[in-house]
């Protein structure tokens, strides 16, 4: 039987667990990204929950929304602004941020999506959202295997949105937290892709802070990844590339040819 026509079928009598299951089967294994070949069904999932009178089912039905709309690729390959494709829908943004500012206890599902909805929160209360994303992962540490792994990966992901969003002034203080678990526990340092996108990160805190030694040294630890890579690597180009321009655009006199030799 179809899934998604199993899960209809199902939903009334456990709503909360076929929610669960039927989630975690157009989600990618981090959580974070649905499928692109689900679309319709997610679009159908959305349609189904958006005026649901429970909370939490309002809560996944405009999470799944966010990520349907954000993961269109005709959207991308015409470059339309993700704020321009959102900006339709904001009262479910709103929901969402309001949904996790009223409640304490987070459960799997809220700290599985929290990194990758965080671009659509108000600056002044990612402050707020980011501790209480912290203090309810780390009161599940028993319940993760490898939890520093999962902790690093999910802080890197909002970050990553930080970055995104042009909030450079969040970045340096995690960073930090994560250098210390990486300390703590050195083989975190041996995942590739965390490594990459944490010396992204570093190069644009050097920006803000014109650190020209700190841009060079990251870069440059960037690039020696990137020769060991195979070529034509779109996201290690993307690192490369992405960090120069945004480091540019926060320090407008940057001899990038000086990063360069």
């Amino acid at each position: 039987m179809d899934e998604f026509l199993f899960f209809h079928q199902k939903r009334i009598n456990e709503p909360s667990n076929d929610l669960d299951k039927y989630l975690a089967q157009l989600m990618h294994k981090e959580g974070l990204n649905i499928k692109s070949k689900k679309h319709d069904q997610v679009l159908g999932f959305y349609e189904e929950f958006k005026n649901s009178k429970k909370k939490e089912e309002k809560f996944l039905a405009y999470a799944a929304h966010f990520d349907y709309l954000t993961n269109q690729e005709e959207n991308m390959e015409k470059n339309i602004p993700i704020a321009q494709i959102l900006n339709e829908f904001q009262f479910e943004w709103d929901y969402i941020e309001n949904y996790l500012l009223e409640i304490e206890s987070w459960s799997f599902r809220e700290l599985d999506w929290f990194p990758f909805l965080s671009s659509c929160f108000h600056k002044e209360n990612r402050p707020l959202l980011l501790a209480r994303f912290k203090k309810n992962f780390k009161e599940l540490r028993d319940y993760y295997e490898n939890w520093e792994r999962h902790y690093i990966n999910n802080l890197i992901n909002y970050l990553m949105n930080s970055v995104y969003m042009g909030y450079y002034d969040e970045l340096e203080k995690d960073i930090s937290e994560i250098d210390k678990y990486f300390e703590r526990y050195p083989e975190l340092q041996w995942e590739l892709s965390q490594r990459c996108r944490i010396l992204y990160i570093k190069i644009i805190i050097a920006g803000k802070e014109r650190r020209m030694d700190m841009i060079r040294k990251n870069y440059e630890q960037l690039s020696k990844i990137s020769n060991v890579l195979p070529k034509n690597n779109e996201l290690m180009d993307f690192y490369l590339e992405d960090s120069l321009r945004k480091v540019k655009e926060i320090f407008p006199d940057l001899d990038v040819a000086k990063i360069l030799k």
